[in-house]
This record gives C-alpha cells, sequence and structure tokens, in this order.
C-alpha cells in the first residue's frame, strides 16, 4: 500500500489538493489554488446576480435599483483583492492592492453619480469607470512583464485585451432594462472570473515542472 505519509516528508514543496474528494499532488504554486479560489468567489457572486430576475421576477426586478448590485460587486471585487493581497503579498507586483482601490473608487463614483443622473446612465457610466480603472492597472503589470522579457507579457495582454473589449460593449450598449442590465452584470462579473481564474492558472502551469514535462511538441 501506497505510504503518502512518507511521500510528504521527501516532497515537502508538493502541495496536497482536496477536489470532489480525491487528493491530487501537485507542484503548483499557491498562488494557483489562492486564484482560483477567489476567482470562484466573484464567479458565484456573478452567477448569483444573473439568476435575480428568475428569483424576483419581472414585477419585482423593474422596482430594483441595479446599481446596488454593482455597489455589491465592487465591495466583492474589493475584498476578494484585499484577500489575495493579504495572502500572495507583491505577487510580482503590487496589481491585487491597486484593483482593491479601483473597487472602492467605481462604487464611490457609483454612489455620487447616481445622485444626478439616471440609474442605467449611472451604472453604464460605472462600468465604463470600473473598465478603464482596472484597464490602467493592468497595463502596469503590461509594463512590468515587458521591461523583464518575461513571456506572461503575452498572456496579460491577450487577456486585457478580451476584458477591455467586453467591457466597453457592455457599458455603452445596457438598455434600459433592469431585468436585460441585471443578467448583463452578472455576465460581466463571470467573465472577470474567468479572466482572471484562467490567469492565475496559466503562470502557475507554466511554471511547473510537472506541467512541463507533460508537453509533447511534435
Amino acid at each position: 500500500m501506497y505510504n503518502i505519509s512518507r511521500f510528504i516528508e521527501k516532497k515537502t514543496s508538493i502541495d496536497i489538493i482536496i477536489i470532489g474528494g480525491s487528493m491530487f499532488k501537485t507542484g503548483l504554486r499557491k498562488n494557483f489554488v489562492v486564484s482560483l479560489l477567489l476567482a470562484g468567489a466573484l464567479f458565484i457572486s456573478g452567477i448569483a446576480i444573473m439568476t435575480l430576475p428568475s428569483y424576483y421576477g419581472k414585477l419585482k426586478m423593474s422596482d430594483y435599483e441595479i446599481n446596488n448590485l454593482f455597489i455589491s460587486f465592487s465591495i466583492i471585487f474589493t475584498l476578494v483583492n484585499i484577500f489575495k493581497y493579504g495572502i500572495l503579498k507583491k505577487n510580482p507586483t503590487r496589481e491585487a492592492i491597486f484593483l482593491a482601490l479601483v473597487g472602492v473608487v467605481s462604487g464611490i463614483f457609483n454612489v455620487l453619480f447616481i445622485k444626478h443622473f439616471s440609474s442605467s446612465f449611472t451604472l453604464s457610466m460605472s462600468l465604463l469607470v470600473f473598465t478603464v480603472l482596472v484597464t490602467v492597472v493592468k497595463l502596469f503589470t503590461i509594463d512590468y512583464y515587458h521591461d523583464r522579457e518575461d513571456a506572461f507579457f503575452y498572456i496579460e495582454t491577450m487577456l486585457l485585451i478580451i476584458f477591455f473589449i467586453m467591457g466597453l460593449m457592455l457599458a455603452f450598449n445596457l438598455f434600459d432594462d433592469k431585468i436585460l442590465q441585471a443578467m448583463m452584470l452578472g455576465f460581466f462579473i463571470v467573465l472577470i472570473s474567468i479572466l482572471d481564474g484562467i490567469n492565475g492558472s496559466l503562470k502557475s502551469l507554466i511554471k511547473s515542472k510537472r506541467f512541463q514535462s507533460k508537453i509533447k511538441l511534435k
């Protein structure tokens, strides 16, 4: 019988992750697990927002203030990035703490803007501000990798282009229908979680020697 305790003693750098009740040996870095867990929190939030119309129904949704959902998202986004920075620290930049600030600024912008403009216009502008600020933060990260001739430069650039295009499309195509607004906002959050999960996973997998050894290029 395989002695797992002896394996752990010899391979102390290997983490044991429990997935669906099965144990898998992995040499992936800690940020792989952290990125997936925090991306999962955003993913669940996005799904919850997308299903609100089904839960409340058309009549109740017509009286619902969608901007409250954006504020909730900005709070969750801020907390997720604070947790990420608290666990991973500078990894390799302080991107997470700046993204947390983006969540705070976007939420404050939404609260102040809605006092003077319509609900749909406020949500649209809040999404635009959020998209632009996240893009600015990500550009600094891209520049960091570019200066060091790091291949992660291409990963960050590709994911940022997808995020920026989708963010602009959603910001400028929010119809004055609260059901559609809720579903589009939820979709945007789900998209962010998927891109963030892909980012963290790719970086960890590429660094893993066990993963590299399985690649067979013909």
